[in-house]
């Protein structure tokens, strides 16, 4: 399963919720891009899914220094 943020797209906690616990329920592996993570708007907030009980172990996030502290204002 592929979390990305190419579309920029905050997941809303509830549907993040149900996609970890069909992703748990299946023993699935999640890979979640966070490249854009630290850029939100609209006082919307990034929630990981590895910070979701249960999602620690089946999750690998990809991120990257230079997109989250080095975008363009």
């Amino acid at each position: 399963m592929l979390l990305s943020t190419c579309l920029a797209v905050t997941w809303v906690s509830l549907k993040l919720a149900e996609i970890a616990k069909v992703t748990r329920r299946h023993e699935l592996a999640a890979l979640s891009d966070e490249v854009y993570r630290k850029i939100v708007f609209d006082s919307r907030v990034s929630t990981s899914i590895a910070s979701l009980p249960g999602m620690r172990e089946l999750t690998t996030v990809v991120g990257s220094f230079s997109k989250a502290y080095a975008h363009e204002a």
